[in-house]
């Protein structure tokens, strides 16, 4: 009953704590109390449940952006739905944008060029193919490239080192300057 009546009248996503609060109050009671909860405190934590859970959701919805042909956006939108779906009947009514989420994933398909099922993963639709190059070894144009890159990052280093050594060298012959004037 104290969990219920600490329910602020409006809940939002951040109302975390007394949701939580109330579902632990509500789980602890055995039948017996059940029974002698009045009607209206049970109808007053169901309702602030569904709002919470449903506004949580509505705000997932509400950060899904662009849809692009990405093991990110398929994601994103994968875990969205899958949020939206576990949601009550209830819950699911006080959702204010679901629509979107039929928005998007026309978009997602579109970009895709497939019809989506969430129960694949991305790769899913993407297998490597045959023709891919993986774990050989670099033909003769890229083995180049590389050598290339790893001489000229060995040049630069020596050349830094050579720089590093002539500034100390300075300042060495600067303090042994400094201290046979000072004598």
């Amino acid at each position: 009953v104290e969990a219920v009546e600490n329910l602020p009248d409006v809940i939002t996503r951040f109302d975390t704590e007394y949701i939580v609060s109330a579902i632990n109050a509500y789980n602890a009671l055995s039948a017996k109390e059940m029974a002698e909860v009045d009607a209206a405190y049970i109808e007053r934590y169901t309702s602030a449940r569904n709002e919470y859970n449903a506004c949580v959701v509505e705000y997932k919805i509400s950060r899904v952006f662009d849809m692009y042909n990405s093991e990110y956006s398929y994601n994103t939108l994968k875990s969205v739905i899958a949020s939206f779906e576990a949601l009550s009947t209830e819950e699911k009514a006080l959702v204010s944008n679901a629509s979107v989420l039929d928005t998007k994933k026309a978009e997602l398909a579109e970009k895709m060029g497939k019809e989506l099922d969430f129960t694949l993963s991305y790769a899913d639709y993407f297998p490597a193919s045959e023709n891919d190059v993986q774990d050989e070894a670099p033909d003769g144009n890229n083995a180049w490239v590389i050598i290339l890159i790893v001489g000229a990052s060995v040049i630069a280093l020596a050349a830094a080192a050579a720089v590093v050594l002539v500034l100390l060298k300075k300042k060495n012959a600067a303090k042994t300057t400094e201290s046979s004037d000072s004598e």
